[in-house]
């Protein structure tokens, strides 16, 4: 396994011979097709560490030899596995991530964890600080979603900090120790940003308001 996670199929599918797809965090997962056979105990809802072996290597399925077939998705959308940065331990979790616990003390100490080069930041709830930076200019900030709009992608940038927690029936979005509400539907759109994925303009009732929120405080860099 390419990373860890939890088993969400095994089995003979088609073309892919036999296959195995895992399910990882932020909307990742990783499926794997042409295997011989599979490891022992491999099963829907199992759970599996970077490294452990889930099947070997065949040419099982529409297969021109043995191989492993490959593949990531996020949000259950196909990706280049060699144009994104995937997650490694800490290395992105230090900057970007989701708040998953609802007790408030619990939530802390996982804001601190994401967040652990800026201890110091209050980053929860109405506890927050001054924005990095002076902000971006109104009409500035206008231009930036006008260009989003218009079909140029944007990502997270370079020393960004972004959190989000989901709060009833919306989520907090937490960037660069200030703080707004938005839309349920956004969690995956975060988690491809987290992703290093480029990310077009979020649809939705409550995004553009969100958006305009995130250009402020500087973590989007417009491509």
């Amino acid at each position: 396994a390419s990373g860890s996670g939890t088993v969400e199929a095994v089995g003979r599918k088609g073309g892919y011979g036999n296959y195995v797809r895992i399910r990882h965090a932020n909307g990742f997962k990783t499926a794997y097709g042409h295997m011989s056979r599979f490891a022992p105990g491999m099963r829907p809802g199992v759970s599996v560490t970077q490294g452990q072996i889930i099947g070997f290597v065949g040419s099982t399925g529409v297969s021109s030899g043995p191989h492993l077939h490959y593949e990531v998705l996020v949000n259950s959308r196909h990706v280049d596995p060699m144009k994104i940065h995937v997650p490694r331990g800490r290395k992105l979790a230090d900057r970007c991530g989701e708040i998953s616990s609802a007790d408030i003390q619990t939530a802390r100490e996982q804001v601190l964890r994401l967040l652990v080069d800026t201890a110091d930041d209050h980053w929860f709830g109405e506890l927050i600080t001054a924005a990095d930076g002076l902000p971006l200019p109104e009409q500035e900030v206008g231009r930036l979603r006008g260009h989003l709009r218009a079909g140029a992608s944007a990502r997270l940038a370079p020393g960004a900090r972004v959190a989000w927690q989901t709060t009833g029936a919306e989520l907090r979005v937490f960037a660069n120790g200030m703080s707004c509400t938005a839309p349920i539907p956004m969690a995956s759109w975060l988690a491809e940003l987290c992703a290093d994925i480029p990310v077009r303009t979020p649809g939705g009732e409550g995004a553009a308001a969100v958006l305009q929120f995130l250009l402020q405080q500087g973590v989007l860099d417009v491509e």
